[in-house]
């Protein structure tokens, strides 16, 4: 069996054209399903926002924050490496 978390949500998220955080790369990851023949062994799981009390357990409180102020602002650089785009925080 093969869980796969997927929404076309997810490809609104844009870190930038040379992240690996890219829209492209979930059309990249279907299609590997598909060559290494694993479409039927998918199981296919329901996407819903997460709620704050889930983040915190795995993410301090002022990170979420921050997300939050980035998002709020139509995005921005998280740090160095990672970029929030318009649509990445929902």
């Amino acid at each position: 069996m093969l869980l796969v978390v997927a929404d076309p949500v997810f490809e609104d998220h844009d870190a930038g054209p040379r992240h690996p955080e890219r829209p492209a790369r979930h059309g990249a990851v279907r299609a590997g399903i598909e060559a290494a023949g694993l479409v039927e062994a998918r199981r296919p799981l329901e996407v819903a926002p997460a709620p704050r009390e889930a983040l915190l357990r795995v993410h301090p409180a002022h990170h979420l924050d921050r997300l939050a102020s980035l998002d709020a602002a139509g995005g921005g650089r998280c740090d160095p490496d990672t970029a929030l785009g318009p649509a990445s925080w929902s």
